[in-house]
């Protein structure tokens, strides 16, 4: 599959991620391969929040 500007795959995050008819959804609609992550999918978004929150702290040292 080769979709928008090249890209062949994306991931989703949060619980929308667990969602196969969603998956398959976005395959179809978008020619895109949905990539399954290692890491729990609903914990991305917190783990980004964090690592911002670390970068803003270490900003203001």
């Amino acid at each position: 599959m080769h979709g928008v500007c090249g890209v062949r795959g994306i991931t989703l995050t949060g619980g929308c991620a667990k969602n196969d008819g969603l998956k398959e959804a976005i395959e179809h609609v978008l020619k895109l391969k949905v990539v399954d992550l290692k890491t729990d999918p609903q914990l991305m978004g917190a783990l980004g929040a964090a690592e911002y929150a670390r970068q803003k702290g270490l900003a203001k040292k």
